[in-house]
């Protein structure tokens, strides 16, 4: 699998080889526990090239990972908790999560005005599933983004959020550019030729009215994978200042795949990176405009909406 369908084929080549020369040398022979052995491919991987979003799982590991996911939705930790590989890794479970039926607000933790005309719109995940995504999630962000109108300010909080899909970045985005614009693009390695992908806003019928609004995004270190896609987007095209810390790093997007009916492989087949540079995050996170610490962050923007 790493062979054919790791983004960069080259290093999908020296994973694989060393894979194989630890089989050989017989350094997988000591593991009975599949969780143990899971954990060791993966450290052994993230040895030769680091990727956050590599790894394996036993099956049952993974299936507990998504239940607890799942019953953390809508949770929230404190601004200390420290980010790690771990959890830019974990971040992508989220893609598989149906949640429309799980959380009455679709990600949208809270959607609230603040100091009068200043819209804060908290957001914790993109759930990405037919259902969700189709019915009522697009639908949910179309909705908050139609009760702002009057807003002066958006502030976008995605210090919490844990990734998915790309479908409501679609959505917001139709309002906050009033002419089509190339946000990032997207390689997806195909084994005849990579596919690009050229994320691009479509604008719809009220763009004209948030087009000129300032917006603002509150960044961590733990804002991961589909949530660093828009910041990247918003941040490359000069749309949003970006406050708070480098996000999770966690860059490249892939896919789950069975390995035998026993273990679970999240495998990055592509990357997206800023269009202007050929540039991703992944391993250093997209960089803030204004770094202070993720706990302050949304007051600093208050302090510089006050001051203008």
């Amino acid at each position: 699998m790493l062979r054919d369908y790791y983004l960069f084929p080259d290093v999908g080549e020296q994973y694989a080889e060393m894979l194989s020369q630890s089989l050989e040398r017989g350094s997988y022979d000591e593991f009975v526990d599949r969780k143990s052995f899971a954990e060791r491919v993966t450290r052994d991987l993230k040895s030769l090239h680091e990727d956050r979003h590599l790894s394996l799982k036993d099956l049952a590991t993974h299936q507990e990972t998504m239940a607890e996911l799942r019953s953390s939705i809508d949770g929230k930790e404190g601004d200390d908790t420290p980010g790690d590989v771990t959890r830019a890794e974990r971040m992508t479970e989220f893609a598989d999560l149906d949640t429309g039926q799980e959380s009455s607000q679709h990600g949208f933790k809270t959607v609230k005005m603040i100091r009068g005309d200043i819209a804060y719109i908290e957001m914790n995940l993109f759930p990405e599933s037919p259902q969700a995504v189709g019915r009522a999630q697009v639908g949910r962000a179309h909705e908050v983004m139609q009760s702002i109108t009057d807003a002066t300010a958006i502030i976008f909080d995605v210090r919490q959020h844990r990734g998915g899909g790309i479908q409501v970045i679609d959505a917001i985005v139709s309002y906050l550019f009033d002419e089509p614009t190339h946000m990032v693009t997207m390689m997806t390695r195909n084994r005849d030729d990579d596919r690009i992908t050229e994320h691009v806003s479509e604008p719809n019928e009220m763009s004209v009215l948030f087009s000129g609004k300032p917006v603002f995004l509150l960044t961590s270190k733990r804002t991961g994978s589909a949530a660093e896609h828009f910041a990247g987007a918003l941040k490359f095209t000069k749309r949003a200042t970006l406050v708070g810390e480098p996000t999770a790093g966690a860059g490249h997007f892939g896919a789950r795949v069975p390995i035998t009916d026993r273990f679970v492989a999240f495998i990055p087949l592509g990357r997206t990176y800023d269009p202007a540079t050929g540039e991703d995050w992944e391993g250093v996170g997209v960089q803030p405009d204004v770094r202070v610490k993720a706990s302050a962050a949304l007051e600093t923007v208050l302090n510089m909406l006050e001051s203008e």
